[in-house]
């Protein structure tokens, strides 16, 4: 596999992850540049500064998970702990976006002016987002939001952190525009209308950079991004008419 071809960015920073007294100094910087990838902090595009960064930095590293886990004040990412424990996240309740009455269901699928056959990768989205695992999104991620997450992991310049953009990829928009209803399918099943409130051609390249470190096609995510799904993006607001069903056990929040 390509991935053994390589050497891991991880070997940049193992002297520093193992040293009983780590100083960052030990990174060069392809690992700085690993360390980054692995953070996503908008702080690590500055030298950190301080005992705490250096701590939060080295439990990041030594713990190989992301730091904003880890004193998110050290690392400047502001709002994290937004939410009281127990509470979901960005939100004070789990959004739910299935339509409880049927007969504003059957409306909304009725006024589409386009319907959408899902892939197995969309139609997980559609899961998570009406069933509120994606709180607090309430939909696919309009342009403005999209552009936010892929800079700073948030879904609006003051808003909850999230990690990856959630957008619904279509190859052609030659016929939509925006407020247009498109009514989205899942193995011959509507599950769900979204109102496009934003459609765009999104820069692939920048995206797969700020988000995955790399804009290399080996990378197997990046390939899926660019060189797969479609090309364009549409975001609004979402409603779920029926939870899709797959061949797998899913749980909801």
């Amino acid at each position: 596999p390509f991935w053994l071809k390589r050497p891991s960015p991880w070997q940049h920073f193992l002297p520093f992850a193992r040293s009983p007294q780590p100083s960052l100094a030990m990174l060069s910087v392809p690992g700085r540049a690993a360390l980054k990838v692995a953070v996503r902090s908008p702080a690590l595009r500055r030298p950190l500064q301080g005992r705490a960064g250096l701590a939060t930095l080295t439990a990041a590293v030594q713990g190989r998970t992301s730091a904003r886990f880890h004193a998110p004040a050290a690392l400047g990412l502001r709002g994290l702990a937004n939410s009281p424990e127990g509470a979901p996240h960005g939100g004070a309740e789990v959004v739910n976006l299935l339509v409880k009455d049927a007969a504003a269901g059957k409306a909304l699928a009725a006024a589409a002016v386009k319907t959408i056959d899902l892939n197995e990768r969309q139609a997980c989205d559609v899961f998570c987002l009406v069933n509120g695992a994606f709180s607090p999104l309430t939909g696919f991620m309009d342009e403005a939001a999209y552009n936010c997450v892929v800079k700073d992991m948030r879904v609006s310049a003051d808003g909850a952190l999230f990690g990856l953009p959630v957008t619904l990829d279509l190859q052609c928009v030659k016929d939509l525009k925006q407020g247009d209803k498109i009514l989205l399918r899942w193995e011959g099943q509507d599950v769900a209308v979204l109102e496009a409130s934003s459609i765009w051609k999104p820069n692939k390249v920048l995206e797969a950079r700020e988000v995955y470190g790399t804009a290399e096609l080996e990378h197997p995510t990046v390939h899926s991004l660019i060189a797969e799904q479609g090309q364009f993006y549409v975001g609004g607001k979402l409603h779920g008419l029926a939870s899709p069903k797959f061949k797998y056990i899913v749980q909801t929040p």
